[in-house]
């Protein structure tokens, strides 16, 4: 009521869109046309107004990216999280979309509970999952869903590749990972967030 939201099913529809596309980039535009009310899409200003509020709330994280090579937030594309992946399940029932996107959730929240400023990173053109920023000091971090034996699939390690060597980077996974890669050495993930 403090934001003006009148329309509690165009909350429900973003809630429930931002729920089945966790961690996906998104846009306005795209948002507002796959949470349509009776057929109607909503308009771009109303959907930021609404995302907004959200945010505001606390019931979604909108996580910019941050470009390292710039060193400033990119001009476009952001994802979402939720603050609690268990309000979701409980309202929306058994997680829908990628597992692995509701496990860089569970990353970025503990990435937050840390301090520190969290943004979905970014280096020359191309993604990868989150910078932390400790000042201006960036450390990186990828989630790998998947081994390859005991490799890491390429597509996971080549933006990781790009960014220059004094930046620490973390791989996060759910299976041992080998302890030394041609860029840099591993670093552990504490337990707290044992995947």
């Amino acid at each position: 009521s403090r934001s003006r939201m009148a329309d509690s099913r165009l909350v429900e529809r973003l809630l429930e869109r931002i729920y089945v596309h966790l961690g996906e980039v998104e846009s306005l535009r795209k948002l507002g046309a796959d949470a349509p009310i009776e057929g109607r899409e909503a308009a771009p200003n109303t959907v930021e107004s609404y995302l907004q509020a959200l945010d505001e709330s606390m019931l979604v994280r909108r996580v910019m990216k941050y470009d390292i090579f710039l060193g400033e937030l990119a001009k476009s594309g952001y994802c979402f999280y939720l603050s609690d992946l268990a309000l979701g399940r409980t309202r929306y029932g058994k997680f829908p979309g990628i597992e692995a996107n509701a496990i860089r959730n569970l990353i970025y929240l503990e990435l937050c509970a840390r301090g520190g400023a969290v943004h979905c990173g970014r280096y020359d053109g191309t993604d990868f999952d989150f910078v932390t920023l400790n000042g201006n000091r960036p450390h990186c971090w990828q989630y790998a869903p998947e081994l390859v034996g005991d490799r890491i699939p390429t597509p996971i390690l080549s933006p990781l590749k790009r960014i220059p060597r004094d930046v620490p980077k973390t791989i996060i996974s759910r299976r041992k990972l080998p302890q030394r890669f041609d860029f840099h050495t591993v670093s552990s993930f504490p337990s707290v967030l044992s995947l």
